[in-house]
């Protein structure tokens, strides 16, 4: 047998072929990209000496909600489809990056 090398695909992990992506899911992401860079805007003017990092956070999921609330209402069976924050709004406090995003409660 043959060494593999890092780039090769052993027998239990071989590289599956690319999928398309439908038309409607690209066109999901790219409106996700929208509101998230409608979120960070926001919350760009929103960074001043002094914000409590807990009200910026809650201000990019305000921003966040409303945009998604707008966006793919029609109900399946009968039921509104969930949507939501995948994960919370985070700030990178001074020069560390981290995922801080504190309750309410702290």
């Amino acid at each position: 047998a043959q060494p593999l090398s890092p780039s090769s695909p052993t027998p239990l992990h071989k590289n599956p072929s690319p999928k398309k992506i439908s038309s409607d899911v690209c066109t999901k992401y790219q409106e996700a990209s929208k509101i998230v860079n409608l979120a960070l805007q926001g919350l760009i003017t929103q960074c001043i000496p002094g914000a409590k990092i807990i009200d910026l956070c809650q201000f990019g999921t305000t921003v966040i909600d409303a945009a998604t609330s707008k966006l793919y209402n029609k109900k399946v069976n009968g039921q509104p489809i969930e949507k939501g924050v995948a994960f919370p709004v985070c700030i990178s406090v001074n020069d560390v990056i981290c995922n801080h995003s504190p309750l309410a409660s702290e």
